[in-house]
C-alpha cells in the first residue's frame, strides 16, 4: 500500500498548485493609466471604464483588452454607469458634474451634483436604476455620502455613510434592487439594500479600489484598482 503520508502530501501539493493557478487568472493588467470607474454593458458583454489621468472613456472586452476609447473635455473622471444602450453617465470630480455622453463620444448634457467644497473628496461613484429612473451618486468622504437623484437630477434624498471611511465605487444590481459599494481605505466590498442597510460585507485585499461592476451574464464581479492598473474578477454567488 502506498505511503499514506506521501499521498496526503501529494494531494496538498496538487491542491495548492491548482489554487495558485486559479488565483493567477483573477487579475488582469490593464493598458489604462489610473482606471477609476467601471460599468458592465449587458448588450455588448463588455466593460466601460474611465481614466482620471487621461480624461478618456474606454470600452473593454471582459479580458480587459481595449476595444476603443475617446477623450472628453472634462477632467478627473471618477465613475461611470450606463443610462441606456447608447448613453453613458460619467462623473467629473473636479467640476462636480455628471457628464452625459454617447457611446460614440458626443457630449449630450451635464448636471451638477453635491459639492462639499473639499478638493479631491468629491463625487467618486455613480449607479443607475433603469427601471425606476433613479441615479445614485457617492461622495467619497468628508462626508462619505450617497445622494439619490431623479431622472432630471433633482435631489430626492441623501444619506451619510458611517460604516466605512470612504466610498470609492458604486453599482446598482437590477436582479434584486440592491447597491454594491466599495471602500478603498477600508478595503471592503459591501452589498446593501436601497435603504443602505448592509446585506453582505467582504474584506478585499486590493490596493486603491476605484470601480465595481456586476455581470450576471458571466456570474462575475469586476473590480478595478487605480494604483495597480488591474482588473479583478470575483465569482458572483
Amino acid at each position: 500500500m502506498p505511503n499514506l503520508k506521501l499521498l496526503i502530501a501529494m494531494f496538498v501539493f496538487c491542491f495548492l498548485v491548482s489554487c495558485e493557478q486559479e488565483n493567477k487568472n483573477l487579475s488582469i493588467v490593464l493598458s489604462i493609466p489610473e482606471p477609476s470607474g467601471l460599468a458592465y454593458d449587458t448588450l455588448r458583454n463588455k466593460l466601460w471604464s474611465v481614466s482620471d489621468e487621461t480624461s478618456r472613456i474606454y470600452l473593454l472586452n471582459i479580458n480587459g483588452e481595449i476595444i476603443k476609447s475617446f477623450e472628453i473635455p472634462d477632467e478627473d473622471l471618477e465613475g461611470i454607469t450606463l443610462v441606456n444602450d447608447s448613453t453613458l453617465a460619467v462623473l467629473s470630480e473636479e467640476k462636480r458634474n455628471v457628464v452625459f455622453v454617447s457611446t460614440s463620444g458626443d457630449i449630450i448634457d451635464r448636471k451638477h451634483v453635491y459639492d462639499n467644497g473639499i478638493f479631491n473628496n468629491g463625487p467618486e461613484g455613480i449607479a443607475y436604476d433603469t427601471n425606476n429612473k433613479i441615479y445614485w451618486v457617492a461622495n467619497e468622504k468628508n462626508p462619505a455620502m450617497i445622494i439619490k437623484y431623479d431622472s432630471l437630477f433633482n435631489e430626492i434624498e441623501r444619506k451619510e455613510i458611517d460604516f466605512v471611511s470612504d466610498v470609492s465605487g458604486l453599482c446598482y444590481d437590477y436582479m434584486d434592487n440592491s447597491l454594491w459599494m466599495i471602500s478603498d481605505e477600508d478595503k471592503k466590498l459591501l452589498k446593501m439594500d436601497t435603504e443602505f442597510k448592509i446585506i453582505e460585507s467582504y474584506d478585499i485585499n486590493i490596493i486603491q479600489l476605484e470601480g465595481i461592476a456586476i455581470d450576471h451574464q458571466n456570474k462575475l464581479i469586476y473590480l478595478v484598482s487605480d494604483n495597480e492598473e488591474k482588473l479583478y474578477e470575483l465569482k458572483l454567488k
